[in-house]
């Protein structure tokens, strides 16, 4: 102040959201306290993080593509986001469907950069509203599981990997049925979301797709390998 006192302010509570849109039936807009926040925000597309006011009672509406105002929405829900916090929010299910209905999915452990930034740290998220039965996600190469049992729309914890490709399968559960792989290519010090999510109008209708923090979205294509045998025949050594 001009007599030289200094004055501590007021934190202004915040915390930090991506946004994907993982729910296949339409471009939709995103309306966030009777403003609209995303005008014609298209399948498989997804924001960066961006900070978002917390501790204060936030209604996301979420309406058709031609929306004019909030009472266009279809479908509303109200977050208190945590101060500080990290969070992922994804559009899926069906408006309309009673068995796999329209929501945003609030995944709150979200992770923007990598715990150790000589590593990648990845989660899974169980996106493919035509498969309702739970998901495995495995690294194939490591024949390791890092995701079990992950219901529709749930999104598991971090797992940190070696940077570099990647080879992601989800199997079906119980049945331990193999589905899909893709290889994804892990950024040194990144992080992002491997998710699996069905198009019924197009074919094949199951992919995989790795979601990063700054938005972008990069198809999990499928790995090329080869078979090789080793024959040792030199008598010395």
């Amino acid at each position: 102040t001009a007599d030289g006192q200094v004055l501590e302010l007021p934190r202004t509570p915040v915390a930090r959201v991506q946004v994907l849109h993982n729910a296949p039936d339409q471009p939709v807009d995103v309306w966030v306290n009777g403003a609209q926040a995303l005008d014609d925000f298209q399948f498989l597309t997804a924001t960066d993080f961006a900070f978002v006011p917390a501790e204060t009672p936030l209604n996301f509406g979420i309406a058709d593509e031609f929306s004019q105002n909030v009472q266009d929405t279809f479908y509303n829900t109200k977050l208190t986001l945590t101060n500080g916090k990290t969070y992922i929010l994804t559009a899926a299910g069906i408006d309309g469907d009673p068995n796999i209905p329209f929501g945003l999915k609030v995944f709150d452990q979200a992770q923007e950069v990598a715990a150790d930034t000589n590593q990648s740290d990845v989660a899974f998220l169980h996106g493919a509203l035509e498969i309702s039965s739970p998901l495995d996600f495995k690294e194939n190469y490591l024949n390791a599981t890092f995701a079990n049992d992950l219901t529709f729309g749930k999104t598991s914890g971090y797992s940190n990997f070696a940077p570099g490709p990647g080879d992601f399968g989800i199997y079906l559960q119980p049945s331990g049925i193999f589905l899909k792989e893709g290889r994804a290519t892990l950024t040194k010090g990144g992080a992002g979301v491997v998710f699996a999510t069905t198009n019924p109008s197009v074919n094949p209708s199951l992919e995989l797709y790795l979601l990063n923090a700054d938005g972008t979205i990069d198809l999990l294509g499928e790995p090329k390998r080869t078979n090789l045998q080793v024959i040792h025949n030199s008598p010395s050594p």
